[in-house]
């Protein structure tokens, strides 16, 4: 109710496929292949591999 005492009802949502989601950045190509090389053929952890690879540690556990 608290929503609606506001003047937010779901009709004033944005519409759309993304709506309201949180957005996350891509990996490029290159780097993506780098990090499932580094897990594959290195046999390394996501720890271990992101620094590698040059991304974060929650890129590399996604």
């Amino acid at each position: 109710m608290r929503a609606f005492a506001l003047g937010r009802l779901s009709r004033d949502r944005p519409r759309g496929r993304f709506s309201g989601a949180f957005l996350m950045a891509r990996l490029s190509t290159e780097k993506f292949e780098r990090l499932k090389k580094a897990f594959a053929e290195q046999a390394m952890t996501p720890g271990q591999a992101a620094p590698a690879v040059g991304v974060t540690y929650v890129t590399a556990k996604r």
